[in-house]
């Protein structure tokens, strides 16, 4: 049964290089309103806050790690913030990638269920939860994943609670299952053929984690100030007629 799954996994790949070749992206010649936010997510989202303090960090701890997670993730744009206030503290990362840049498939593989667990934190199975849509102040924020994760360290258990969302052209990305360490096999081979046909849409991956439950973070101004720009970025709900 693997080999045949095997072999239709390479059969949908060939056939989608063929199509990359015949057809044309819708994409491809169009100029969108969204290109104009490359280069500027850090400033899409406020960097002071009453309060708070805040730091910008990068995609690692050294310029090589920094140069390899870059060339992994192809991203147009990122923001990596952290807010910090009283012993307590959220961190918002934004990745965007424009049309024709990232297959769904392989953008969809980067959310912590893989990367923080295969860097060595432990995904909490009795908080794994996915949720339709969120409520901030006033605003309803499209659907994503609840999570929290805990990692050993010399100074003892650390936790961290996140909510992330994966955008595919202004839509919530349904991962299909409760755990997004591999992604299903429908999902790939829809990404698949979705780029070879359509092009790769544009597409932004949100994470919000914080050292505190962040259902506890609703109530304060700078929280709400920050994710209600998240919502204007990409995250807030939109009626399709």
């Amino acid at each position: 049964m693997q080999k045949i799954i095997s072999i239709a996994a390479i059969a949908a790949v060939a056939f989608s290089a063929t199509f990359v070749f015949f057809v044309k992206s819708p994409h491809a010649d169009s100029e969108t309103a969204t290109t104009e936010l490359e280069g500027r997510l850090k400033t899409a989202i406020p960097y002071e806050l009453d309060g708070w303090t805040s730091k910008d960090s990068g995609l690692g701890d050294t310029e090589e790690v920094q140069r390899a997670a870059e060339k992994v993730l192809n991203v147009t744009d990122y923001v990596n913030r952290t807010y910090s206030k009283n012993g307590t503290d959220f961190t918002v990362y934004i990745a965007y990638w424009k049309p024709d840049t990232m297959e769904i498939h392989r953008a969809s593989s980067h959310s912590p269920d893989r990367c923080w667990v295969a860097n060595g934190w432990k995904n909490i199975d009795s908080e794994k939860k996915e949720f339709k849509s969120l409520d901030i102040g006033d605003e309803k924020l499209l659907g994503g994943s609840s999570r929290a994760y805990t990692l050993p360290t010399e100074m003892g258990i650390v936790k961290r609670y996140v909510w992330y969302w994966h955008i595919v052209d202004g839509t919530s990305y349904d991962y299909g299952k409760s755990d997004n360490f591999t992604p299903t096999l429908s999902n790939w081979l829809k990404g698949v053929f979705s780029a070879a046909i359509k092009g790769m849409p544009e597409q932004y991956f949100v994470r919000v984690d914080s050292s505190v439950p962040l259902e506890n973070l609703k109530s304060d101004p700078g929280f709400i100030k920050v994710m209600k720009a998240l919502g204007k970025l990409t995250l807030e709900e939109k009626n399709k007629n």
